[in-house]
Protein backbone atom coordinates (compact mmCIF):
# COMPACT_ATOMS: atom_id res chain seq x y z
CA UNK A 1 0.00 0.00 0.00
CA UNK A 2 1.33 2.93 -0.80
CA UNK A 3 1.82 5.79 1.57
CA UNK A 4 -0.37 8.21 -0.86
CA UNK A 5 -3.14 6.09 0.24
CA UNK A 6 -2.22 5.61 3.86
CA UNK A 7 -2.89 9.68 3.81
CA UNK A 8 -6.38 9.42 2.84
CA UNK A 9 -7.00 6.87 5.95
CA UNK A 10 -7.79 8.12 9.31
CA UNK A 11 -5.73 7.99 12.08
CA UNK A 12 -7.70 4.64 13.21
CA UNK A 13 -7.60 3.06 9.74
CA UNK A 14 -4.21 3.53 9.18
CA UNK A 15 -3.51 2.03 13.13
CA UNK A 16 -5.01 -0.89 11.60
CA UNK A 17 -3.76 -1.32 8.08
CA UNK A 18 -0.08 -0.71 9.82
CA UNK A 19 -0.72 -2.91 12.45
CA UNK A 20 -2.29 -5.69 10.26
CA UNK A 21 0.95 -5.24 8.16
CA UNK A 22 2.88 -6.18 10.70
CA UNK A 23 0.86 -9.48 11.39
CA UNK A 24 1.59 -10.23 8.21
CA UNK A 25 5.02 -9.85 8.54
CA UNK A 26 5.50 -12.10 11.52
CA UNK A 27 3.19 -14.92 9.98
CA UNK A 28 5.48 -14.54 6.96
CA UNK A 29 8.61 -15.34 9.14
CA UNK A 30 7.15 -18.01 10.86
CA UNK A 31 6.18 -19.96 7.51
CA UNK A 32 9.55 -19.54 6.17
CA UNK A 33 11.04 -20.93 9.24
CA UNK A 34 8.72 -23.63 9.17
CA UNK A 35 9.49 -24.30 5.83
CA UNK A 36 13.06 -24.46 6.54
CA UNK A 37 11.98 -27.68 9.02
CA UNK A 38 12.61 -27.46 12.90
CA UNK A 39 12.89 -24.23 14.82
CA UNK A 40 16.68 -24.12 16.55
CA UNK A 41 17.79 -21.23 19.44
CA UNK A 42 18.39 -18.85 16.91
CA UNK A 43 15.47 -18.52 14.73
CA UNK A 44 13.18 -18.46 18.39
CA UNK A 45 15.80 -15.32 19.38
CA UNK A 46 15.07 -13.53 15.54
CA UNK A 47 11.35 -14.21 16.63
CA UNK A 48 11.50 -12.90 19.73
CA UNK A 49 13.51 -10.17 18.73
CA UNK A 50 11.02 -9.43 15.96
CA UNK A 51 7.86 -9.88 18.61
CA UNK A 52 9.71 -6.89 20.27
CA UNK A 53 9.39 -4.68 17.52
CA UNK A 54 6.47 -5.34 16.10
CA UNK A 55 4.63 -5.64 19.24
CA UNK A 56 3.18 -9.39 19.39
CA UNK A 57 1.55 -10.79 22.23
CA UNK A 58 3.54 -13.43 24.13
CA UNK A 59 0.09 -15.47 24.08
CA UNK A 60 0.34 -15.14 19.85
CA UNK A 61 4.27 -16.22 19.64
CA UNK A 62 3.60 -19.10 21.77
CA UNK A 63 0.57 -20.11 19.82
CA UNK A 64 2.61 -20.03 16.67
CA UNK A 65 5.58 -21.87 17.72
CA UNK A 66 3.78 -24.28 19.50
CA UNK A 67 1.94 -24.99 15.76
CA UNK A 68 5.69 -25.11 14.31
Amino acid sequence: MSPVRLLKYSDKAAFLSLRHLELVAYASVISAFRAEGDLNEEKLQVLLQLCSILGIHTQRHRAEVFAC
